[in-house]
């Protein structure tokens, strides 16, 4: 019998939906909530589960503002030839999605960066709303 120990909420996951019904015992009527049970299922299932994605993925993406302004830029049907090449089929240019180029369904389309917080304009007129109040000195500056 298998050491008890304390077990992982994705193997207890595992444990659970483990089935039997289809084995050639039949199936088990044996409770899985006892921890004895559930380490001794677990290691049966060692063999068979995958051990894929151990590692989480690397993903790089644009920053979500830069998503922002390619999408509102132009529409993603309308992409353009880049780098002097005929067409922009990602499969056939070997390119993945990045900070600077966004992919969808084989179809690339430049990132249009976002060109950060606008400052020309004083802190206090950002503030500007129809919910201030009589007594707020922001609504003066504003009128002048």
């Amino acid at each position: 019998m298998a050491p008890v120990g304390e077990m992982s909420a994705r193997q207890r996951k595992h444990v659970y939906l483990h089935s039997t019904i289809f084995s050639e015992e039949g199936p088990d009527n044996r409770s899985v909530y006892k921890a004895e049970r559930q380490a001794e299922v677990y290691e049966s299932l060692q063999g068979s589960l995958r051990k894929n994605n151990l590692q989480a993925p690397e993903i790089r993406l644009p920053k979500p503002e830069d998503m922002r302004i390619t999408q509102h830029a132009g529409h993603p049907g309308m992409v353009f030839p880049t780098n002097g090449q005929n067409g922009c089929n990602a499969r056939a240019l070997n390119v993945k999605t990045n900070e600077d180029v966004l992919v969808h369904d084989g179809e690339v389309e430049p990132v249009v960066h976002a060109s950060g917080k606008d400052t020309s304009i004083p802190r206090e007129f950002w503030a500007t709303s129809v919910n201030l109040q009589w007594h707020d000195t922001r609504h003066e500056r504003c009128r002048e």
